[in-house]
């Protein structure tokens, strides 16, 4: 739960432009009719303003989930906070019994939003791993090994932005063109990790071919 994790997975998984994470479902039929009726209708939760809404405060660009957080603006930290106590109150992380690993869940509303969380919070913590474990190295395949979880991170981060952007604007969530306004960027990211991944493999048959001569 450390505080450098949980901004990542925020900006990883663009979450000041994600709707539904700091909203409850509305109640619908009988009840809600109840409600409004007697009065006690629920009042909704206080959310951070709604970015397709709010066009005098607009929201400041989320920074890249491979950065650190002491690269984060003031106000990308601000914009960030509640969505990274929300992380850390539901998160929840316990030792699988007999074994080194761990099980991550985490508590919402919505079971598709819970298991995105559990999962983003398990891939940026793999790839924080790496380039902690290669930081500093000269060797290569490490500095490759670093790229590789970077650009990772990076096309993850676009594809959530995207997908929160046409789901914002009521658009469909097909690869039509016109409706992905980050398809060029993700292409780019993707074809560079592509080059990096081939970059790794010749390295690593390279180096098995030393130890066999």
């Amino acid at each position: 739960r450390s505080p450098h994790l949980m901004f990542q997975v925020a900006a990883m998984l663009d979450l000041p432009n994600n709707r539904s994470f700091l909203t409850e479902p509305k109640e619908r039929g009988i009840v809600a009719a109840l409600r409004r009726l007697t009065g006690r209708e629920k009042k909704p939760a206080t959310t951070p303003a709604d970015p397709a809404t709010t066009a005098a405060t607009p929201l400041e660009p989320i920074p890249s989930a491979e950065s650190g957080v002491e690269t984060f603006t003031v106000e990308q930290q601000k914009q960030l906070a509640p969505y990274v106590a929300a992380l850390a109150a539901d998160l929840i992380i316990e030792p699988v019994e007999e074994s080194n690993l761990v099980a991550i869940r985490y508590r919402h509303l919505y079971p598709d939003t819970a298991v995105k969380v559990a999962d983003a919070v398990a891939y940026v913590f793999m790839k924080n791993d790496v380039k902690r474990e290669t930081s500093g190295s000269l060797n290569a395949s490490d500095k490759l090994a670093r790229e590789i979880a970077g650009l990772q991170l990076s096309i993850r981060q676009l594809e959530e932005q995207r997908i929160n952007y046409l789901k914002n604007h009521d658009l469909p969530l097909g690869q039509a063109k016109g409706q992905n306004l980050t398809v060029e960027r993700l292409g780019t990211l993707s074809s560079q990790l592509l080059a990096k991944e081939h970059e790794r493999k010749n390295l690593q048959a390279a180096y098995e071919g030393a130890q066999k001569a």
